[in-house]
């Protein structure tokens, strides 16, 4: 007679953790196979002097399966294990495609003894991230093909599932987990929660809290499991929570107003997240891929247009990240949010420089004219097109000062500054922002012995920074926001994109705002 195969999942390794019926087959059966480490950690469970214990390395499984199947043939009862589910990247598999090649007339009887996997282990300790569909997905390239893993993260990135990742990284296999994490960024905003747990429910499990940005800022290695939140997943008391959706959310349509570049990134962010997202553009912009859920409307607005317009799109709410001088739309943003109830958050960039003695802050651009008429030489005017005129005004009068302008390549700002009188060897058409090193590139062309710039440009530090390294003075104008001239910091008003995404999302019901995870490591 043949004895019984036992198929048993022992858990993730905390023998508590370990289901009554595997505790009981283990201790009754004849022979027990698996790989030594597993075996050493049932120990207290097993009887070497009444049984048969087989240990083998790791890549050794289809040699533990014919052993296994000998022994059974042979009328023994026989237990083979796995860490967490033997169903699960286990030795069921194996077992059952060593008995399909081999086709014996008479199979041992088998049974499946199920246990608790890694991922539902490693998900308890940090909250409960798979509420919703989820995803599991080995790294290792043993037996996949590269391009196969890689096809499949792709497309549960882009299906939003939570994603759970077992064999992460290796010493060999460094490569993986970076191009995971690059495919998820294209999907899902920078800040996604995510978890790594080393050695759940052993004696050194280590437990981190992250987001999609920095998971590569932390150790991982091949006893470790990733997860990574859906586009829902929020952090709350330092668990990571997936909404199963019990609670109701809001329909919600945000309006993004202006071309800034804060304006592109959170849409970006914000279509990451499944939210849908209308982008405004005064004009429309140079060919962009916007992913899936933006919407990019072109053309100014004036109040009864964006009055109709949030009607009939069903906006609830406006964010205005216009440039910071443009009053108007700020004003308008304003009044309408008020008129119609709906929410509103202005996005102000801020400006932040280093203490330097070649750095003078003017209240304004007249101020700064009246300087640069002071100098001898190339002045460069990094100002824009608005204020062109008062520039003209004091400083092509005096011949021992070059002014030399940096604008858009428009039409109408070279138009203007031809008509204000400047030479075509004082305009530069150029489309920003700039690098260091573009700029650098610039002042080493022209030499000027005064850069005027001013505050509240996406790339200041980039302009002032590249001066400063070659000794060139550096005029600043500010805004009337910084000098106190005309608002005040309110309520409506973030300073940056993680403040700005965190606003939008604590109005959805099922989606709180991030609160700050903890990146570094706690034991558990």
């Amino acid at each position: 007679m043949t004895g019984t195969l036992y198929i048993v999942g022992m858990g993730p390794g905390d023998l508590q953790l370990m289901t009554p019926i595997a505790t009981r087959i283990l201790g009754q059966v004849h022979v027990v196979i698996g790989y030594h480490g597993y075996l050493q950690l049932l120990k207290s469970v097993l009887d070497p002097q009444r049984q048969i214990i087989v240990a083998r390395e790791l890549s050794q499984e289809v040699d533990r399966a014919a052993i296994a199947v000998q022994y059974a043939v042979d009328g023994y009862d026989v237990a083979v294990v796995s860490s967490g589910d033997a169903g699960i990247y286990g030795m069921a598999g194996v077992i059952f495609e060593y008995l399909s090649q081999r086709d014996p007339i008479n199979p041992p009887p088998i049974e499946m003894i199920p246990g608790i996997s890694a991922v539902q282990a490693a998900a308890a300790r940090v909250g409960a991230p798979l509420m919703h569909d989820f995803a599991v997905l080995s790294l290792s390239d043993l037996m996949t093909p590269w391009n196969t893993i890689r096809q499949r993260l792709e497309h549960a990135a882009q299906g939003d599932f939570v994603m759970a990742l077992y064999n992460p990284r290796s010493a060999k296999r460094q490569h993986q987990i970076e191009e995971a994490r690059d495919i998820f960024l294209r999907y899902r905003s920078p800040k996604t929660p995510a978890a790594i747990v080393r050695n759940v429910s052993r004696a050194d499990e280590s437990v981190v809290l992250t987001d999609l940005e920095h998971l590569l800022t932390h150790p991982i290695d091949m006893f470790s499991l990733v997860l990574i939140g859906n586009s829902q997943t929020f952090v709350w008391q330092e668990r990571l929570i997936t909404p199963r959706g019990y609670y109701s959310s809001p329909d919600l349509r945000v309006l993004i107003l202006g071309g800034t570049i804060e304006g592109r990134q959170v849409a970006e962010r914000l279509a990451a997240r499944r939210i849908p997202v209308t982008l405004s553009y005064q004009n429309a912009p140079s060919s962009h891929h916007w992913p899936i859920g933006v919407d990019v409307h072109y053309g100014s607005f004036d109040y009864h247009s964006l009055v109709e317009f949030i009607q009939q799109h069903r906006v609830n709410y406006i964010v205005d990240a216009a440039h910071p001088d443009a009053q108007i739309i700020h004003q308008l943003a304003k009044t309408v949010s008020e008129t119609l109830h709906v929410d509103y958050v202005r996005y102000v960039r801020t400006s932040s420089l280093p203490e330097h003695s070649l750095i003078s802050f003017v209240k304004s651009h007249e101020d700064a004219a009246k300087i640069a008429a002071t100098m001898s030489g190339t002045v460069l005017l990094m100002v824009g097109s608005k204020f062109l005129d008062v520039y003209a005004q004091f400083l092509l009068p005096r011949p021992q000062v070059n002014p030399v302008i940096r604008i858009l390549p428009k039409s109408s700002s070279i138009h203007k500054a031809e008509t204000l009188g400047f030479a075509p060897q004082q305009i530069i058409a150029m489309v920003g922002p700039f690098s260091q090193s573009v700029n650098g590139a610039l002042y080493d062309q022209f030499h000027p012995q005064l850069v005027v710039t001013k505050a509240g440009s996406y790339d200041l530090s980039d302009k002032v920074q590249p001066a400063l390294d070659r000794g060139i003075p550096v005029v600043v104008v500010r805004r009337a926001l910084e000098l106190g001239e005309s608002e005040e910091v309110g309520e409506d008003r973030v300073y940056s994109l993680d403040a700005l995404e965190q606003r939008i999302l604590s109005k959805m019901l099922v989606q709180p705002p991030h609160t700050p995870i903890p990146t570094e490591t706690k034991k558990s």
